[in-house]
């Protein structure tokens, strides 16, 4: 929209934009009151569009009720947020609202709840338009290529790219140029809008060139998120994955145990480590995430920075450490409530001159 001309705001997970300030969220979406505050402060700023988040909590609980979408996307739904919805059909029906609340619905067919709410919408009559990449769609993506740097694709016969490595980030990619073009925004404006777009915390490269391997950060904090990102870095990664992740507080005990389970058959080596343990133990949800494992590729190490610093000094050069789970997050959450932690701060503690590593020995060998 920007790339458009178009003065847009922004409330999501990661940044709030309202064009008159811009500042960390809370919640992906706000409660009603202050949302309604966000969507003034555009207007006043003279914003012509809001491109938002929609939590299935926000759904749930009625926080943006009586709102009106001009599109709303559905992406995927997989196994998160049980404990507040109790059943995948809650679930469902918590992000099958947002597209009773929309004008024009963009689906994406790839994901089988997907597959049942476009025949659902078709019922109704809904304005509705598909996206996908292994399926018949309106916007069909095809030709996928992907590299440590992003990916390129077809959508439609057309090419585009993206910075961001994975085929759900092309995904995503189809699903918001489907609706951009509902809102009449060309073809040739949403490929250069789209171009130059890296979202913190989201298959993110960081520190590229200063170790011999590559370091992933990711927000990847499902099953389903994990495995994704996984495949993904497996596609270019000559030597071993390693993964560090963790399972969040408020338990799903199946879901720490898939989580488990996931890492350790998709990772050469896994790390089990913290991810907001909030008031709990942290080693009793390593315990459950370790039932999980099928193979005995993983290390139980809670201490987050302990973790990252493990991996690090265990990768080998053309290996690829994938850490999942935090993305922007820039905070651990323990008993003693939010602490401040990045994950960029501890990669880079590595670097420092007394920090020395086996792969550091083999840099002459590497680089000349």
């Amino acid at each position: 929209m920007q790339q458009a001309g178009k003065k847009t705001g922004l409330i999501g997970t990661i940044e709030n934009d309202t064009g008159k300030r811009r500042f960390p969220s809370g919640m992906t979406t706000p409660e009603a009151t202050d949302l309604q505050q966000l969507f003034a402060e555009m207007v006043d700023a003279g914003c012509e569009y809001c491109v938002m988040e929609v939590s299935s909590h926000a759904l749930a609980q009625d926080r943006v009720y009586g709102l009106t979408f001009e599109v709303g996307i559905f992406t995927n739904l997989t196994h998160d947020h049980l404990k507040f919805h109790r059943t995948f059909e809650q679930y469902y029906q918590a992000k099958y609202q947002l597209m009773r609340q929309s004008k024009h619905c963009v689906v994406q067919v790839d994901d089988l709840y997907g597959r049942r709410m476009v025949n659902e919408l078709r019922e109704e009559g809904a304005s509705l338009t598909t996206a996908a990449l292994d399926h018949q769609a309106h916007f069909q993506g095809s030709g996928v290529v992907m590299e440590q740097t992003g990916s390129s694709f077809f959508c439609n016969g057309e090419a585009y790219s993206i910075r961001m490595p994975g085929r759900f980030n092309v995904s995503n990619a189809l699903g918001c140029i489907a609706a951009a073009r509902l809102l009449n925004i060309p073809a040739p404006v949403i490929r250069a809008g789209i171009a130059d777009v890296q979202v913190a915390g989201r298959m993110e490269r960081v520190f590229s060139g200063q170790f011999p391997f590559e370091i992933f950060i990711d927000f990847a904090h499902t099953p389903d998120g994990l495995q994704k990102a996984l495949e993904t870095v497996r596609l270019f990664t000559e030597g071993r994955v390693i993964a560090v992740y963790g399972s969040g507080g408020d338990p799903d005990p199946e879901k720490r145990v898939e989580m488990g389970r996931i890492g350790t058959a998709f990772a050469d080596i896994a790390v089990f480590t913290s991810d907001n343990p909030k008031d709990e133990n942290p080693m009793q949800i390593l315990y459950q995430m370790a039932s999980g494992a099928e193979t005995k590729n993983y290390q139980l190490i809670p201490d987050r920075a302990e973790a990252i610093a493990w991996a690090i000094a265990n990768a080998r050069p053309g290996d690829t450490v994938l850490l999942a789970g935090k993305g922007h997050e820039t905070y651990q959450w323990t008993k003693e409530g939010r602490e401040p932690f990045s994950e960029r701060e501890q990669i880079a503690s590595c670097l420092r001159p007394n920090r020395v590593f086996p792969w550091f020995f083999h840099k002459k060998k590497l680089y000349n």
